[in-house]
Order: structure tokens, then C-alpha cells, then sequence
């Protein structure tokens, strides 16, 4: 196929090595005979005969253990002016051959070379900044892959890497480092007390950095689609984060008190009816997830902890400063269904789950 893509910025941004004098400015004859040769295997996979596709699936099954393989994917998935379903189809080539080849969580038998690891990991958030929709949601399927199996120990630059993301004010980087950090904390959802020790170091450090994030997207006036995803992203890492047991900073005042405020602003916030049907079914996503979070440690972290226990701080906090204000906020959204307003019925259900959990409480039950 003819084509004039530009260089593929997260090569170009301090990512992986490349061949030298790599030009991607001019059509498949001007790329690497590496590049080119996979170009053309992609295009094959879209052809509207069983023999050529069945032909080119061999021919890239072939090729997965060869050295580049996965770096050269990536590229082709990320270059700018490269036809979209070849990328669409390097970015689907990708994550299967990341799915087979990386290896497991503990163990180390992936068949990619660790050289190509390296390099995918130097440029595949960056990549995921520059990637339209199409590609973005294969590319972070690798990202949840690869966190899931390397990190820490074989991913120790990715920290630094999502703080710079979320630290950077410009709207992609942060999606890719909120996305990342999502996944990351999703890791230690389930994990008991003694294998958390890493998510503790990244509450430390990125949190401070991340409710700054979640105030700015709150105070945005035009909120975008974009803008609404990344609330969800921060509400997402919020609930893995405390889904077992809440961490030493976030149970200081300051961090609970900004969090909390958050969450009871996102709660109450009206959802816009100027937006695309998209965008409408974001923000209830959105209330949803606080809903869920507010469940959890209304439900988990009540004054039933004992003063011995390590979250009894944080069941004080939220017994003082949120429950029954929270609750307030959960009746007024309630009570617009009498007045024909739209509730998403998750969030209904979700809301009748708070008011479940304040009946036995005197202090919330005779709110109601």
C-alpha cells in the first residue's frame, strides 16, 4: 500500500532504538525492508479472500519470535499517516503476541526477546498518548499485560513514567498515566497485606500529584467526553486503592478531606443535557463508581472498627465528616426520580444500597 507516514513520536521522544537511518517519510518502499515486508503481511490480513488472510496469519505466527517483532508492531500501530486499518490490525497483531508471548505474572517464560521487552516498555505509554481510539484500546490492553507480569522488578522506570504522565498538563499524557496508574492499583486490588508494600509507594508517591489532577478535572467548566473518562479513571484508582485496606496517606486529614469533597462534588454534580448520549452514559458511570466507593467504606470502615484496629482513624474520619453527609447527598439525587429526573438504575440500586446500610445506624437513620 501506498502511504506517507510520519515518524512515530514515541521513537523520537526518548523511547526504543530504531534502525539506522530508519526514514518513515514516504510510502512502504521508503521503510526499513523489516517494516515494509510487515506492512505488507498487515495489508494482506485485510483481503477479502479466506487463502491470502489464512496465508498472512501464518506468515505473522511465523514471525513472532523473531527479534523486533514486537517493537516493529508497535510502530506500525502508532505512525501517524499510516493507513488506519493497518494500524488497527498491527495494534490487534500486537496484543496477541503480547498475550502469548510476554510470559505470567511470577514466571519467566515469555518467548519475546528481553531486548524487545525493553523497548516496548520504553515507548508503549507514550504510544498510547498518540493513538487513536481504534488502536488506544488494544495498546492498553498490552500496558494492563505488562504491569500485571513486570512490575516492579522488571518495570522500575514505570513509576516515574505515570508521574510525569499525570504531572504533565496536557491531556493525553495525563489519560495514559491515569490509565496506567489505574492498572497498576488494580494489580493490588485483591493482594493481602504483606505483597501491598509496593502499591503503598505508589500512593505515596503519585497521590499527592493524582488529587490535584482530580480537582482540575473537576473544575474544568467544558467538560469533554475526555474529561469525564479521567474522572472515572481517578475514581477507579481511588477503588482499588481502598478496596482491601486504606493506605497510611490517605487516611491523613488533608488527603481524606480532598478526596471526599471530591467524590460528594462528582456526586452531586447535574449531568449535562447538552452532550452527546456518549458523554451522558460517562457521567453516570462516573456517579456510579462513586457510589460504589462511598458503599465500600461506609460499609467496611464504620464505627463497628475497634480502637485497636489499624483503620479505626479512617472509620472516625468518615463517621464524623461523611456519612451523614453523603447521605443527605444520596436522598436529594433520589428524590429527583419523583420529579421525573433520570437516574441511571445501577446508580438507583447503588443508592439503595447506601440507604441500606444507614437504617441500622442511629446517627443516619434519623436523617431518613
Amino acid at each position: 500500500p501506498s502511504v506517507r507516514p510520519r515518524r512515530c513520536r514515541a521513537w523520537l521522544e526518548g523511547g526504543g532504538e530504531r534502525e539506522k537511518g530508519t526514514n518513515m517519510a514516504g510510502d512502504v518502499s521508503q521503510l526499513p525492508p523489516q517494516i515494509a515486508s510487515l506492512c505488507q503481511i498487515l495489508q494482506s490480513c485485510l483481503s477479502p479472500q479466506q487463502e491470502v488472510i489464512k496465508a498472512a496469519e501464518q506468515q505473522l505466527k511465523l514471525l513472532e519470535k523473531t527479534q523486533g517483532q514486537a517493537p516493529n508492531l508497535l510502530q506500525i500501530a502508532v505512525v501517524e499517516g499510516m493507513d488506519m486499518s493497518i494500524r488497527q490490525v498491527a495494534a490487534i497483531s500486537f496484543k496477541n503476541l503480547v498475550s502469548r508471548g510476554w510470559g505470567k505474572e511470577g514466571e519467566d517464560n515469555g518467548f519475546i526477546p528481553a531486548n524487545d521487552k525493553d523497548i516496548v516498555k520504553q515507548n508503549v505509554l507514550l504510544a498510547l498518548v498518540h493513538s487513536p481510539s481504534l488502536v488506544r484500546v488494544q495498546i492498553a490492553e498490552c500496558i494492563k499485560s505488562i504491569i500485571y507480569c513486570d512490575y516492579p522488578d522488571k518495570w522500575p522506570t514505570l513509576l516515574e513514567a505515570v508521574f510525569n504522565s499525570i504531572a504533565s498538563q496536557d491531556p493525553p499524557k495525563i489519560y495514559a498515566g491515569l490509565y496506567a496508574l489505574r492498572m497498576l492499583t488494580r494489580k493490588y486490588e485483591y493482594k493481602s497485606e504483606e505483597d501491598r508494600e509496593p502499591l503503598y509507594h505508589v500512593v505515596n508517591h503519585v497521590f499527592p500529584v493524582l488529587i490535584q489532577i482530580f480537582q482540575q478535572l473537576l473544575a474544568t467548566e467544558n467538560k469533554t467526553l475526555e474529561i469525564v473518562e479521567m474522572l472515572k479513571l481517578c475514581c477507579k484508582i481511588y477503588w482499588s486503592t481502598v478496596y482491601l485496606s486504606v493506605p497510611k496517606l490517605l487516611m491523613q486529614e488533608d488527603h481524606f478531606h480532598a478526596w471526599m469533597n471530591a467524590l460528594k462534588v462528582l456526586l452531586e454534580a447535574q449531568v449535562p443535557s447538552d452532550v452527546a448520549p456518549a458523554c451522558k452514559e460517562q457521567w453516570w458511570k462516573v456517579k456510579k463508581w462513586v457510589l460504589h466507593i462511598l458503599n465500600k467504606l461506609f460499609n467496611k470502615y464504620d464505627m463497628k472498627v475497634k480502637p485497636d484496629e489499624p483503620m479505626y482513624p479512617f472509620a472516625v474520619l468518615f463517621d464524623t465528616h461523611c456519612s451523614c453527609q453523603f447521605l443527605q447527598s444520596i436522598m436529594t439525587m433520589l428524590a429527583g426520580l419523583q420529579q421525573g429526573q433520570y437516574i441511571s438504575q445501577r446508580c438507583t440500586n447503588l443508592a439503595l444500597q447506601y440507604l441500606t446500610h444507614a437504617m441500622p445506624k442511629k446517627k443516619t437513620y434519623a436523617m431518613m
